[in-house]
């Protein structure tokens, strides 16, 4: 596979062993989306064709069919290419005509029965060490915007923390003062100066 790590594209993938485009996709994050196809996940038309590869020891090929430079015309760039494949008679699986999702999820949300059973899920799962490091590089020096500060502290306004929580946080804090990490200028972790 020959693509960047992060940029909008249509792609295909390719049967190794007829050398046909079997499939049309997007993406913004090519490497990422191409490990999920070779993963053997996936209950589709595409999803069963990509694991009988994997059985017989195969991938398929990731090809970068053409940089949309515009995310926002990646549904057409991807439709058109579909069409494209179907008219020169690709053997493609895609189910869709491209633009949306196999499930037409796209655009809509989870109900909140579906989001408690989601966050059910990953209650009392420890991320390991490296998944923070990971976490934390993704998100170093990103700025929040007065914006996003007042939708935050909007949300918090009113809310009522436990005595355990209350406990923790003034802990954190009896630390911070002892190991003069707290700048009563600015508040903790400030860098004093």
């Amino acid at each position: 596979m020959q693509a960047k790590n992060n940029h909008p594209c249509v792609y295909g993938l390719i049967d190794p062993t007829t050398q046909q485009v079997r499939y049309v996709g997007q993406t913004v994050r090519p490497v990422a989306r191409f490990r999920v196809h070779t993963s053997g996940h996936g209950d589709s038309h595409c999803g069963n064709w990509e694991r009988s590869l994997l059985r017989r020891g195969l991938r398929p090929t990731f090809i970068v069919l053409e940089d949309v430079y515009d995310e926002n015309a990646l549904d057409d760039s991807e439709t058109w290419w579909i069409s494209f494949g179907r008219n020169q008679e690709w053997p493609l699986t895609n189910i869709v005509d491209g633009g949306e999702t196999t499930d037409g999820f796209k655009g809509r949300t989870h109900s909140q029965e579906s989001r408690a059973k989601m966050s059910a899920s990953h209650l009392g799962r420890k991320k390991s060490a490296a998944h923070r490091a990971a976490i934390g590089r993704a998100n170093g020096g990103k700025k929040r915007t007065r914006e996003m500060n007042a939708e935050h502290s909007r949300k918090l306004t009113g809310r009522v923390l436990s005595e355990k929580h209350r406990a923790n946080i003034s802990k954190g804090m009896a630390e911070a003062w002892q190991d003069g990490k707290f700048d009563n200028r600015r508040g903790p972790y400030a860098v004093a100066g």
